[in-house]
């Protein structure tokens, strides 16, 4: 009895302490208005620089419409705050860049850093400049800052596509191309992680080593991805489970399977509701032999495009 009552506290404080993990964690992310405000900024600042920076005026004021739509709902307190964090990353990482930069060390990953985070800084202040009088009275400060260019603490859907190489490896090994298209369902928790889940429909041909046009291999497949996507700035990363069926229910008989896979890719800044991605796809099905017939592998690999739809 003492051992039972010993694993029940035990457990108790086990959940209690869960319970404060999530709920701190969530705290976090809804009070991160500053740091939201901030990752923001750097998400448009990146995005322009991987379309490669130029002139820098020209640059911020391409940006400032998108800066102010950030500024123009946060309230004194938010903007102040993440001025302050970015000054404070400028100053940690060398202060001015015009200090350090030189055609040796350009492509450096720490000046790289210095001048992402000059460059977001100095749209903060460009766009704090102007919000009096061109922030429009339906853009009204809020309390707490809700991030635009991400899908922190929110529902979304996902549409992705593209093209695959497709290996299949079995007694007859084929190879061949063809592409599949998902639809997803998901909710970002916090900044970093989200979760999504939905139905691909997918497609390929497939030939032997004689590459004949003649006997060619039609495999067609379905599969509900369950996808956790951790994102950084730009760059996030993929890992995929999902059970798999071959053939088509109303014509073939149906083989059932899994699937592991993976993606790596970027996000770019947000426009409207929806928010553009791309990546590259690798995965790897498993299905075994069922009612004789040979186990197979099959091994994906392709680009893949998508945007998720801010709901």
């Amino acid at each position: 009895m003492v051992d039972v009552i010993r694993r029940f506290k035990f457990g108790l404080v086990g959940i209690l302490a869960l319970c404060h993990l999530l709920s701190c964690t969530r705290a976090e992310a809804k009070g991160q208005g500053a740091e939201g405000l901030v990752r923001d900024l750097i998400t448009l600042i990146k995005t322009a620089e991987q379309q490669r920076w130029q002139i820098d005026h020209y640059e911020y004021e391409d940006l400032m419409s998108d800066a102010l739509i950030l500024v123009c709902v946060a309230d004194k307190e938010t903007r102040d705050a993440a001025l302050a964090h970015l000054a404070r990353s400028q100053e940690t990482l060398g202060g001015e860049p015009s200090k350090h930069w030189s055609e040796a060390n350009k492509d450096e990953a720490k000046i790289k850093e210095l001048m992402t985070i000059s460059r977001s800084k100095t749209l903060l202040i460009k766009s704090l400049d102007v919000a009096q009088t061109r922030c429009p009275f339906r853009l009204t400060q809020k309390p707490i800052y809700t991030e635009r260019h991400r899908v922190t603490d929110r529902f979304f859907m996902a549409f992705q596509g593209g093209g695959l190489m497709n290996i299949r490896f079995s007694d007859e090994n084929r190879a061949g191309g063809g592409g599949s298209g998902r639809i997803d369902f998901g909710y970002g928790f916090g900044p970093f992680w989200s979760l999504r889940t939905g139905l691909e429909m997918g497609g390929a041909g497939l030939f032997d080593e004689k590459i004949d046009a003649g006997d060619i291999d039609l495999m067609f497949y379905f599969a509900t991805p369950i996808t956790l996507r951790h994102r950084q700035r730009l760059w996030h990363q993929d890992i995929e489970i999902a059970p798999v069926a071959l053939g088509l229910p109303w014509q073939d008989e149906m083989r059932f399977g899994g699937r592991i896979g993976g993606l790596f890719g970027l996000t770019y800044s947000r426009l409207g509701m929806i928010q553009p991605w791309g990546g590259l796809k690798v995965a790897a099905e498993y299905i075994p032999d069922q009612k004789g017939r040979d186990e197979l592998l099959i091994m994906r690999l392709g680009l893949r495009f998508g945007f998720d739809l801010h709901l």
